[in-house]
């Protein structure tokens, strides 16, 4: 026979058997649930760099267009925009379970609808009323801010999410860890018992054949235990293999992500480069190449690109360009007259913004320019017109003057008003009706009639009588002409002059 305390010895080997199996499928369970918590993080970090950079894509769209005015450069955008609902629904649904990310999930839906109501506007108001009201709005900064706040909300999400992935990945490993010490320490007392019962049963085994009956027992035994640890070693290996996968993943889609920048960089209707503190020209894209004719080959440098651009005045361009790198918002640098390759100056207008540190912890900046020379020309222009047109508007004996459309506003009115009027013009300026007042009272009810209707038919032709403060009275014969663009009225422009003789005259004969 067994003595009682060798079969409790090998009772409890069995014991410690069933548990160690128990304990391996609990520990691989749980194993298994903290990686799939990791993987669940990083869809989470994916849909949240996926969105920015839709909401990325729908800004470069929006840009794109408003400087061309081309829709083919709407593609972007109009893709963009329905992806953004997309990854939306898919961030509510990979947090549900995270009260406080929903919660700012919530506060990021009306930022966006926000920031694609300032795009669409945008866009608007490029077909509506041309490049320049659309750029009036761009620089209101709004767009910017609204893009901040969205970044804001979003580098709170990942940070939940980095912070959960930290908390998981150690739960993980620290899981994994667990199971495998466990199933060896529990292995080790299990063998220990085990041949200690086995010594014993040799010991009272009444035959040879009940001696290798037993000994089969036991060799059947430790299969089965060295079958299940490797079963378990294999499912953990499987488990930090798919990890490993998910990395990989998020690394590709991080890859995928930054080529994506630098070919919107690369791509771009606006000249831009990218360049570090050091002075080191990173990228010049194919736009500044063809305005300026320098490539990166021609201008590895900052110092390359003064010295080629500016000439004597590369130094004080120079400290400008210094000061962008310890800034950490965007700049408006203001016009440069540069000197392309061919030898021509144009004016560019720049504009820089921050990036953040390289890798190797070296500060980075983009800048980005807009072409504004043949603006500063048809300005200049302008000026000189309109100083032709006051020269010639003040020396006529007419009154000439220049409302907005809807007749209240006057935009300008010539001297000669004081003098057959009567009034000052500082008072027109300030009330566009007062020249209506010093209408004679029985011609005033019909001009206040006629005007409006007539003036916007463009047929406004009338005579009628001022009285002057001096209590003179003079007959006017006023005529109105509409300014038109786009089919839509920009301006009313009118002449006024005196005809007291020529009525005296007519009263005469």
């Amino acid at each position: 026979m067994v003595e009682p305390t060798s079969g409790a010895r090998f009772r409890l080997a069995i014991v410690l058997l069933a548990i160690i199996s128990i304990s391996s499928w609990l520990a691989f369970f749980k194993f298994r649930q903290s990686s799939q918590w990791v993987s669940h993080t990083y869809q989470v970090l994916q849909e949240t760099e996926e969105l920015l950079s839709h909401l990325k894509d729908a800004e470069t769209g929006q840009r794109g267009y408003l400087l061309t005015g081309r829709n083919n450069y709407l593609a972007p955008y109009d893709t963009a925009v329905l992806e953004l609902d997309r990854d939306m629904s898919e961030l509510r649904r990979l947090t549900a379970d995270n009260s406080r990310q929903q919660a700012r999930l919530r506060d990021l839906q009306p930022l966006i609808d926000r920031k694609l109501d300032e795009l669409r506007a945008t866009i608007a108001l490029r077909n509506q009323q041309g490049l320049s009201a659309a750029l009036a709005v761009v620089k209101t900064d709004e767009g910017k801010q609204q893009m901040d706040q969205i970044r804001g909300v979003v580098d709170q999400i990942k940070q939940e999410e980095v912070a959960l992935l930290t908390q998981r990945s150690l739960q993980a490993n620290l899981d994994g860890g667990l199971s495998i010490g466990l199933v060896i320490v529990l292995s080790v007392v299990a063998i220990g018992l085990i041949s200690a019962a086995t010594s014993a049963l040799r010991r009272y085994l009444l035959t040879l054949e009940q001696s290798e009956a037993e000994m089969r027992t036991l060799r059947d035994g430790l299969e089965v235990q060295v079958q299940e640890r490797t079963t378990t070693l294999l499912e953990t290996l499987r488990n930090l293999q798919q990890q490993v996968q998910i990395r990989e993943q998020t690394e590709a889609a991080l890859s995928t992500s930054e080529d994506r920048f630098y070919r919107a960089i690369l791509y771009a209707p606006l000249p831009m480069m990218l360049h570090v503190e050091d002075g080191e020209v990173l990228q010049v894209n194919y736009t500044w190449t063809e305005l300026s004719g320098y490539t990166l080959q021609d201008v590895p440098t900052i110092a390359h690109w003064t010295e080629l651009a500016y000439g004597q005045r590369r130094a004080t361009v120079q400290a400008d360009i210094n000061r962008l790198y310890g800034s950490d918002r965007r700049i408006s640098e203001g016009e440069y007259m540069v000197r392309t390759r061919s030898g021509s100056a144009r004016i560019w207008e720049f504009f820089s913004a921050p990036l953040g540190p390289l890798p190797d912890g070296r500060r980075m900046v983009i800048s980005a320019a807009i072409d504004v020379t043949e603006r500063k020309q048809a300005e200049a222009d302008r000026r000189e017109s309109e100083e032709q047109f006051r020269q010639i508007a003040e020396t006529i004996r007419e009154v000439f003057w220049v409302t907005e459309p809807d007749l209240h506003k006057v935009l300008y009115v010539s001297p000669a008003y004081e003098e057959i009027w009567g009034q000052p013009r500082d008072e027109l300026y300030q009330d566009g009706s007062a020249w209506l007042r010093a209408i004679h009272p029985d011609d005033r009810p019909r001009i206040e009639a006629a005007q409006p209707s007539k003036v916007l038919q463009g047929n406004y032709d009338e005579e009628y009588r001022i009285v002057q403060p001096s209590g003179g009275v003079r007959w006017i014969r006023d005529r109105a002409f509409l300014s038109v663009n786009d089919n839509r009225v920009q301006r009313i422009t009118g002449i006024a002059e005196d005809i007291t003789d020529r009525k005296r005259a007519e009263a005469e004969i």
